[in-house]
């Protein structure tokens, strides 16, 4: 057979078309250190599909191997459908990149761990509306199980490993973004990737709709749509020759010859149909493509003078109309070679930024024209909303069970939901996982044929009134007709959303109020202090008790929290570090002195052992910040989606570009150590950080960390979420320092205050077409801080006129500059920054270089003269309104008197602090200072030194 002579992918020869391959971007993508609206693919984009499809053939051959590894025996059509899982698994990874890999299983390691161990039917029955048990399952008793067991060498464990690798990740996000389904402008901005998975969730709801119910009948067209274009990059006019080449490859010694060759014959006809599921493909091909090429806006006025230049092309080319031209490969080559070699490139680009001025930088959804009717394709979208997260996720007090809630509600939207729908669904029909448009941030969308809604619909109104009634989660649904304009289907969908939000709940959840006294006392839970205490739980303060709920949570945070950060492998900039063994403190060693267990938050705070064994003699307490950050306006950016393609795509980047920029806020901080300190100083330093994310996902994130670092990572996280969007959307940043002692939900309170004022300030710039990412912090250096205690400070500074945050992350970074001497350079700054915040008595103890203790000697007296200039000037200024009697509005003149003395300071004082307070006194007596900001900041910064 042909297919087994083909050895390689390298043997699939890449074609031109004859003009040049262009991918339009509706945000700006992010290359380097630029930005663009079009990229030109070429042989290197080519070559990481190659690559892509290698791994992909790698992957499954493992993930087949794994099962006779285990012994598990599947029948013929559930190996098909299976493979169609992995190969949509497999391509929507980069979709959900993990910040510690290594630490946490992702929800999408787990539903691979499902579908290749499998569950059986009595262990599907106890967990099936149980979300707390399956998770527990899988992150500890069934994944954590067979690892240790099998070990990590087995293929199963690297299935899984290899799904979550960054490697891998980089390679499908490339593919993702720079390969187009099409080479035609407008056209152009739908990925490839994108295309094979909708064609296929419609070629499997239209064969339903059609009466095939032959599961092997209705996998392999799956998989023939999964796989139709596949061969597309290497040549896009002949993609058929080319996508059977691929496919072949791929399938070949994974199914028998004759699935094979059922395959390739639906692939080869689906342009010229012989077959019904040849058919199949091509209708739903058709209908992927309307939803995500997005032809039809050319006939909108607002896209009209894109439309006139091609009319004029296809005149010029004496072509009979433009709609003959635009199908014709050959009409392309010609405009290219003979009418403007720049035409495809420039309509590319004029067509997105028209997308982005039409909407307003996408706070509107593009008008259009929905008066033409759409024939019904019997194929509906479902929404599911949980409701209840964040009262879920901060039930208890315990950091150990916030992490838990926050994993049980991704595992339920990212895996349980997935595998529930399909294991209930799978006695008729096996749910195809690309059938799940998308399940992450609290929603699951799925495309089904219209016969399997009210199915669907009714099973999860089972689970949901589940979830209420034992957690407080709601799940609310909607649902419509999957148009070709995927705009009207979504402004359906969150219409009928925001409907059932506002409906009364009739199972509301109850708390299990204690009823029983104990001398004259109503017992509760120690963790939520509202359920019955069942148990009792052993913490390093002794046995607390606890309610069944918060018991199953901390049984699963003892996996996947600060105990398992501390034991793992953490890889920081290509290297492996194993935090117990950098900071060598053991985390639970009855003979040691000192263990991590006790000291895990001065641990986060920057303490080393060093220093812990010094507290209270040599070494005060280390500060800790919280740092909370949140997309501005995300759910608009979402909401103005136009197609499928644009939806994945916008999901995608949104949360790669929070990773990231946590990633590369890391990497500054260990590299900005490494400047004058040991790599286990700048390991340190890195691992404190990753050791206190408390979570990371979609636009949002939670994350302790040493307090001289906040300043740095609040920065790296707001410029390059910023910039990783193309400048369409910022974060907002809150950041809440206190000694580590300090009530630590307080100090979450006061960083989620900080952040909501961080983001009114960011919305009114995207309003007005001026996307900023925007910081609001403080600290407190006695006593807790909350919300409460922000609301007052802020005002009594406001009043005074003390203080102009929130700040663009463009003022915030002058003035972390500024404070610093340093240069706008995140490694610079996250340098200045740890020499600030080191103890002097310390260095001196462990005998560190006399020039090095020098450095750190001036850049704190630099900052403690800023501190004491800024007090001394302040006071002087209210000292002389006193003195002045009764003063009305007295507020109004503090900052200019204050600039008196500061400029009379520094005619005194040469080359002194004072130079720096006249330079950030406003000119006008009617706009804020930073003198309280600096002060502050300067303060976060010294990290409880200075």
């Amino acid at each position: 057979m042909r297919w087994l002579s083909l050895n390689s992918f390298s043997e699939v020869n890449f074609e031109h078309p004859g003009y040049p391959i262009y991918r339009a971007f509706i945000i700006p993508y992010r290359r380097g250190a630029d930005l663009y609206d079009v990229v030109e693919v070429g042989a290197d984009e080519v070559e990481r599909w190659r690559e892509m499809l290698e791994k992909l053939k790698a992957f499954l051959s493992d993930a087949m191997e794994s099962l006779s590894e285990n012994g598990k025996e599947l029948r013929d059509y559930e190996i098909l459908e299976l493979i169609g899982d992995l190969i949509s698994l497999f391509l929507r990874a980069p979709l959900n990149r993990e910040v510690l890999p290594s630490v946490a299983p992702s929800p999408l390691k787990a539903y691979a761990f499902i579908r290749l161990i499998g569950l059986e039917a009595g262990e599907w029955e106890r967990l099936e509306l149980d979300p707390l048990g399956f998770t527990y399952t899988f992150y500890h008793s069934r994944m954590r199980g067979y690892l240790k067991g099998c070990g990590q060498h087995s293929k199963l464990a690297k299935v899984l490993s290899n799904l979550e690798a960054t490697e891998l990740s980089d390679i499908l996000e490339s593919c993702w973004l720079l390969i187009p389904a099409d080479t035609r402008p407008v056209l152009n901005t739908a990925s490839l990737i994108s295309h094979l998975l909708l064609t296929s969730a419609i070629a499997w709801s239209m064969a339903i709709n059609r009466g095939i119910e032959s599961r092997r009948d209705l996998a392999l067209l799956r998989l023939a749509a999964l796989l139709h274009d596949i061969g597309k990059p290497f040549n896009y006019r002949e993609h058929v020759r080319a996508s059977l080449e691929v496919a072949e490859r791929l399938l070949s010694r994974l199914l028998p010859d004759r699935d094979v060759k059922t395959i390739s014959k639906i692939i080869e006809e689906h342009h010229y149909p012989k077959t019904e599921l040849g058919n199949i493909v091509k209708h739903a091909d058709a209908f992927a493509s309307a939803i995500d090429r997005l032809r039809r806006l050319l006939g909108y006025g607002y896209f009209k003078s894109i439309k006139e230049k091609l009319e004029d092309a296809a005149r010029a080319l004496n072509y009979d109309g433009l709609d003959k031209a635009f199908n014709d490969w050959d009409f392309w080559r010609r405009v290219y070679e003979e009418y403007d070699r720049d035409l495809i490139r420039n309509l590319s680009e004029e067509f997105v930024k028209s997308v982005r001025k039409i909407t307003k930088n996408f706070t509107i959804t593009l008008p259009e024209n929905e008066t033409t009717k759409e024939e019904s394709k019997g194929i509906g979208i479902v929404l599911v909303d949980v409701g209840g997260i964040q009262n879920f996720i901060y039930r208890s007090h315990s950091l150990r069970q916030v992490a838990a809630a926050s994993l049980v509600i991704d595992s339920l939207v990212m895996a349980y939901m997935v595998a529930y729908l399909q294991y209930t669904l799978g006695v008729k029909y096996w749910l195809p996982y690309e059938a799940l448009l998308y399940t992450a941030g609290g929603n699951v969308e799925l495309l089904v044929p219209y016969t399997l809604v009210e199915t669907i619909k009714n099973r999860i109104s089972k689970l949901g009134g589940y979830l209420m009634k034992s957690y407080g989660i709601s799940l609310r649904i909607a649902n419509t007709e999957l148009y070709e304009n995927y705009a009207r289907t979504i402004r359906e969908l969150m219409a009928m959303i925001s409907i059932k939000k506002m409906h009364v709940v009739y199972e509301k959840y109850c708390a299990s109020i204690p009823t029983d006294l104990e001398r004259g006392v109503r017992k509760v839970c120690q963790f939520c202090f509202a359920e019955v205490p069942t148990m009792k739980i052993s913490t390093p303060e002794g046995g607390v008790e606890a309610c069944k709920i918060c018991g199953e949570l901390n049984d699963i945070g003892l996996n996947i929290h600060f105990k398992e950060k501390y034991e793992s492998e953490i890889s920081i900039c290509g290297k492996i570090y194993r935090p117990e063994d950098v900071f060598d403190i053991p985390w639970d060693d009855e003979g040691a002195y000192i263990r991590a267990s006790e000291r895990i938050m001065e641990i986060i705070s920057g303490h080393d052992l060093s220093e812990l064994q010094e507290l209270g003699r040599l070494a005060e307490m280390r500060n800790i910040a919280v740092i909370k950050v949140d997309g501005t306006l995300i759910g608009s950016l979402m909401a103005t989606c136009l197609s499928i393609a644009d939806a994945y795509e916008r999901s995608a980047r949104i949360d790669l570009a929070l990773k990231r920029s946590i990633e590369d806020a890391v990497k500054e901080v260990y590299n900005g150590v490494l400047k004058e300190f040991s790599e286990v100083d700048a390991a340190k330093a890195a691992l404190s950080i990753k050791i206190g994310i408390l979570y990371a996902g979609g636009d949002d994130a939670v994350i302790l960390a040493p307090s001289w670092a906040s300043p740095l990572i609040a920065l790296v996280l707001g410029r390059e979420f910023l910039y990783n969007l193309g400048f369409i959307r910022g974060l907002s940043v809150g950041v809440a320092a206190a000694n580590p002692k300090a009530n630590i939900w307080s100090l979450i309170d006061a960083s989620s205050e900080l952040m909501r004022r961080a983001k009114s300030k960011s919305k009114e710039g995207v309003e007005k077409g001026l996307a900023e990412s925007m910081v609001c912090f403080d600290i407190v250096e006695a006593g807790d801080l909350s919300s409460s205690t922000i609301n007052e400070r802020f005002e009594a500074l406001r009043r005074e006129k003390l203080t102009a945050q929130p700040l663009s992350m463009k003022d915030f970074e002058k003035m972390l500059s500024s404070i610093l001497s340093s240069e706008l350079e995140y490694s610079k700054i996250a340098h200045i920054s740890y020499l600030a915040s080191r103890n002097i008595k310390i260095l001196e103890k462990d005998a560190v270089k006399r020039d090095l203790i020098e450095r750190v000697w001036e850049v704190q007296k630099r900052l403690k003269d800023i501190r004491r200039a800024i007090i001394e000037t302040l006071q002087a200024a209210k000292s002389m309104i006193i003195k002045m009697g009764n003063v009305k509005r007295y507020e109004r003149y503090i900052l200019l008197i204050a600039y008196i003395y500061a400029c009379r300071q520094a005619a005194r004082i040469k080359n002194g602090p004072y130079e720096f307070i006249k330079s950030i006194i406003p000119d006008s007596l009617d706009a804020p200072s930073n003198l309280s900001d600096v002060d502050r900041l300067i303060k976060i910064i010294g990290g409880g030194v200075i």
